[in-house]
């Protein structure tokens, strides 16, 4: 009964042992991550996606002619994926978030259509005020 709650125990530390070491590396400045300020003024936070696997087994191996000091075998192992998804990007004038996951040639086209038409809208409505 003893060596039962001994290996229970070790059990219990290898699984919070694991899940401390996952809570570190997606910590929220893993998602979204420090502001970077320009010289312009303008203020882009990155954002990320974290993915998170993890596995734990263990087994008992009880033999009836041997006693084993340690019939209790086990492991556990995990992984994190940080994947880029994109900006918030802060101007004097507008909030905007730019998506870079899964872009296709002809979003990255559009976007770039818009973000043009955005820079000469704002060129002229500075030339009107002048």
């Amino acid at each position: 009964m003893q060596n039962m709650s001994e290996n229970q125990k070790y059990l219990e530390n290898l699984v919070n042992s694991s899940i401390e070491q996952i809570k570190h590396l997606a910590e929220t400045n893993t998602i979204i991550g420090n502001p970077i300020y320009s010289t312009s003024g303008n203020v882009i936070i990155p954002i990320s996606k974290v993915s998170v696997g993890y596995v734990i087994g263990a087994g008992e191996y009880n033999s009836i002619a041997k006693k084993l000091p340690y019939p209790l075998a086990g492991g556990c192992g995990g992984g994190v994926s940080v994947t880029p998804v994109g900006f918030i990007v802060e101007t004097s004038s507008e909030i905007k978030f730019i998506d870079i996951e899964n872009k296709s040639a002809y979003q990255t086209i559009l976007n770039l259509v818009n973000t043009i038409l955005n820079k000469i809208t704002q060129k002229e409505s500075e030339n009107e005020k002048d």
